[in-house]
């Protein structure tokens, strides 16, 4: 409910471990909420260069793919 704070959180954690794929999907989801799909999208590239076959990311990267197909 707070995408703010949220993503002043996720900031925080990730700088101390950029390594936190579930911390990275939140951060995309997150950033979904506040509009910002593009940097979604790069938090979703991180999570799936090291896990491809990570569920919640790809379905995530499905809906951004189709979201900006159809803004096109």
């Amino acid at each position: 409910d707070r995408p703010n704070e949220a993503l002043s959180l996720l900031t925080r954690h990730l700088a101390g471990d950029g390594t936190d794929l579930e911390a990275l999907v939140l951060l995309a989801e997150t950033l979904v909420r506040l509009g910002r799909d593009e940097d979604a999208r790069v938090a979703l590239t991180r999570v799936l260069r090291r896990a491809p076959d990570h569920l919640h990311a790809t379905w995530l990267d499905g809906v951004l793919l189709a979201r900006q197909s159809r803004l096109r």
